[in-house]
């Protein structure tokens, strides 16, 4: 099974990952998933501060606020938001 994670700091410090069926742990000091974040955003989380409530990602050291963000904001791209307004 490949993995591949590239960074383009050209394109706004965009990073982009793929992993498979395989989680990547995002936050080592909880053993936190990107699995787990992207469930929490499936189960309503809409910010960084959503999902630090639900699974405490980011609140001791915090190197991995900066992913776990992304992760966020890339699951709520996918995710349909039927609070929006049309």
């Amino acid at each position: 099974m490949r993995i591949v994670f590239t960074y383009n700091p050209i394109h706004n410090d965009e990073f982009d990952f793929h992993c498979g069926d395989i989680a990547m742990y995002v936050c080592l000091c909880h053993a936190i998933t990107d699995t787990q974040i992207k469930q929490a955003v499936s189960q309503g989380d809409t910010s960084l501060k959503d999902v630090r409530k639900r699974l405490g990602v980011g609140d001791q050291c915090g190197k991995c606020t900066k992913m776990a963000a992304i992760i966020i904001e890339q699951q709520l791209e996918l995710e349909p938001n039927y609070y929006e307004v049309a």
